[in-house]
């Protein structure tokens, strides 16, 4: 099934937030195939956002992205609009994923983040 980055890295973490919590058999089996199935994806989405922020960030001294407030910051300001295009792309590049869609009855408690 061919679906986008961004939506393997959100199942990843809705995974991560979700696996805190006790839930009925099928729907941990089910949780835990899904992290299987989108981990690789998501490792590499993180590898390839952090080249991207470094090619468009100011960089401290050990090679990584000056934050300020949480964000990094620009080296040039006017390059905003390229890193944020960039970053659509790759949030928007298609993968071949082991998984499937499926309805899945929710538990009957869940935190906002999950």
């Amino acid at each position: 099934m061919k679906v986008s980055m961004i939506e393997l890295v959100r199942a990843n973490l809705a995974v991560k937030e979700m696996e805190r919590q006790e839930l009925p058999y099928e729907l941990a089996a089910a949780l835990v195939k899904l992290k299987r199935a989108t981990q690789k994806d998501f490792e590499a989405f993180l590898e390839l956002e952090k080249k991207l922020v470094r090619k468009y960030a100011v960089l401290d001294e050990t090679g990584n992205a000056a934050l300020e407030n949480g964000h990094f910051k620009f080296r040039d300001l006017s390059e905003a609009p390229a890193y944020l295009e960039e970053r659509r792309e790759l949030e928007e590049t298609a993968v071949e994923a082991a998984i499937s869609r499926k309805a899945v009855i929710p538990p009957e408690n869940i935190s906002p983040q999950a």
